[in-house]
């Protein structure tokens, strides 16, 4: 244990960056459909039902990001993927899913109402 704690030496923005960009376990590697949660964010919290739930998996995110950037082995020997960032990944990917809900449930409400709104307009 005390090998590790004594590996949370570094700065946090170079480790920040290095999550994101890395050229083997980079976000924008491995997941660059996983960029898309800020928007879907966005998207839940303005027009959704699951806005405890956004901010809960956002604050995932957060304190995912809180941990490992400042640590030196953040790639975690790993040459195929970010294996610490792994609640961040299903958290993003979470968000997206509640924001595709909002698209469809408006999508389903814009086409149930177009064609009542048509028939109204016409008896007129």
């Amino acid at each position: 244990m005390a090998d590790h704690t004594s590996r949370f030496n570094q700065d946090p923005l170079d480790g920040f960056v290095d999550l994101l960009t890395n050229a083997d376990v980079g976000l924008f590697q491995t997941a660059p459909l996983w960029f898309l949660f800020p928007p879907a964010f966005a998207v839940t919290v303005k027009f959704g039902r699951d806005r405890r739930s956004a901010f809960a998996c956002v604050a995932v995110i957060v304190l995912s990001f809180a941990l490992f950037m400042p640590y030196d082995g953040r790639h975690g020997g790993s040459t195929l993927g970010n294996r610490y960032l792994f609640p961040a990944l299903a958290c993003g990917f979470a968000v997206i899913g509640m924001a595709l809900d909002v698209v469809r449930r408006q999508a389903v409400a814009s086409e149930s109402v177009e064609p009542v709104l048509a028939a109204a307009s016409t008896s007129a």
